[in-house]
């Protein structure tokens, strides 16, 4: 069996994956089947490809983490896939994070063929339609379109409010803070539907909480919100 190679996955817009716990729900529980499903029919020297989609901060770097999380893979965000397809592959998964922001999209269609040359399979995630990961300098690149539409396909949603409020429940939970359900309704329904906001949010009553040396009521919830500004609901 080759050997593995853990790269850093870039996590922009979670806190700490390994302390969290993964919330499933309905714009979520689609694409997790699929991702699982994929997972389990994986055979050694057999390339397989699938790629997952949603919009910015929807959580697909968490749902990944979820699926493969005791998955030997390369993991790597798609502005440092250079470096992997620099020497072969020594693994037999690689989960491609934030494809929307590779570099040169020519370096996807590299690792597709890469992939399959080499026998491993392989997961692309990112933001945005798939012909938006293959347009160099407003030019389309067909064959890496090609190659992207014959792949299975996971879609995620954005987090509607109730998995907000839920996530929201676990990660302060996680933090040994306390939050009743009518203030974690109050937060869900006034922020952004992102984890991006989210996280953000909860890092700061975090820190506010622990300055002002409090317990988390309305009146320190409403002040953080404030503070936040575009990612709250107007």
């Amino acid at each position: 069996m080759p050997s593995t190679q853990q790269l850093t996955l870039d996590v922009t817009c979670a806190p700490s994956l390994a302390e969290q716990a993964f919330v499933e729900a309905p714009v979520n529980a689609s694409a997790r089947q699929l991702l699982t499903h994929w997972r389990q029919d994986l055979k050694p020297g057999e390339s397989q490809g699938i790629l997952l989609t949603g919009p910015s901060a929807s959580g697909k770097t968490f749902l990944l983490s979820e699926v493969f999380r005791d998955q030997p893979a390369i993991w790597i965000s798609a502005d440092r896939l250079e470096a992997v397809l620099a020497q072969p592959i020594s693994a037999l998964l690689v989960i491609v994070d934030n494809a929307d922001y590779v570099g040169d999209p020519i370096l996807l269609t590299r690792l597709i063929d890469n992939c399959r040359e080499q026998g491993v399979s392989f997961v692309i995630a990112g933001a945005g339609k798939l012909e938006s990961w293959a347009v160099t300098e407003d030019t389309p690149l067909k064959d890496l379109l090609t190659r992207l539409s014959a792949l299975p396909l996971a879609v995620l949603e954005s987090p509607d409010q109730e998995l907000m409020k839920r996530v929201l429940l676990s990660w302060m939970q996680a933090r040994q803070l306390k939050l009743s359900e009518d203030l974690a309704d109050y937060i869900a329904d006034h922020l952004k539907r992102s984890f991006a906001a989210l996280t953000i949010f909860t890092e700061r009553l975090d820190a506010e909480a622990l300055e002002r040396n409090k317990s988390i009521n309305r009146s320190l919830v409403q002040s953080v919100l404030e503070a936040l500004g575009e990612h709250t609901l107007s």
